[in-house]
């Protein structure tokens, strides 16, 4: 399995803290966040990871190299004069991509079984898969934007939306397939949540795989204090 993670934004949500620091970097019990996505990701069975970087990228590189202290291949690919979007780094990314890889978000912590996931996927004739968390309780912060089908196919994704059938949120990891990008123009920005997703999953091309834990999203300083709560209370 490969792995791809979107760490190239510019973290407004945390400025003033991450103007001289990427959000992949800042620490979260005394070590960086990739050091956790990096020993998970390792933890499950991945071997090879694509780092899209962009703001202060140059940070992640000298921080964690080609990947030997966690047993991982690290491959970086850089924005340079201007950020992509989601979509639009993984299409920058695109000599780097295997034929299906797992996308995950770079501030995002999904503790779950992604070889399961995987082979979910293998066994099923489609174009991608979501991760998703049901939250029709509102256990979570957020606002939901996915909603499925009875063949656990996902039916709907709206970012902006409160559409009563939208019971699910989008969990922060997906696979999916390279041929998805061949139509998009390089160098220029586009959003997985404007231009891929929505498309996916209006044409029933895109599997839901729920997932009964928890994720974290240290996106915010709530988020960053929730997550090292969690860490403290894992075993070393």
């Amino acid at each position: 399995m490969q792995a791809v993670i979107l760490c190239g934004g510019l973290a407004t949500r945390l400025r003033p803290i991450t103007e001289n620091i990427p959000k992949c970097l800042l620490p979260m019990a005394g070590r960086p966040f990739l050091h956790h996505q990096f020993r998970l990701l390792k933890s499950q069975g991945f071997d090879r990871v694509v780092l899209c970087i962009g703001h202060l990228g140059e940070m992640v590189k000298d921080c964690f190299g080609p990947g030997d202290e966690y047993g991982l291949k690290l491959a970086y690919s850089q924005e340079t004069e201007k950020l992509l979007g989601t979509a639009g780094a993984l299409k920058n990314a695109e000599d780097y991509l295997e034929e299906e890889f797992f996308v995950i978000n770079g501030d995002t912590y999904l503790d779950m079984d992604y070889r399961q996931a995987w082979q979910t996927y293998s066994q099923n004739n489609c174009d991608a898969l979501m991760t998703v968390y049901d939250n029709r309780h509102g256990r979570i912060n957020a606002r939901n934007d996915v909603a499925l089908d009875e063949n656990m196919l996902v039916s709907c994704y709206e970012k902006d939306s409160h559409l009563p059938e939208l019971k699910f949120v989008n969990a922060g990891a997906l696979i999916l397939r390279k041929s998805l990008f061949a139509t998009l123009e390089k160098d220029k920005p586009y959003s997985l949540e404007r231009a891929i997703l929505p498309v996916l999953a209006h044409n029933q091309r895109m599997l839901a795989y729920p997932v009964k834990e928890c994720f974290y999203d240290v996106g915010t300083v709530e988020g960053i204090y929730t997550f090292c709560n969690y860490l403290e209370n894992q075993p070393v």
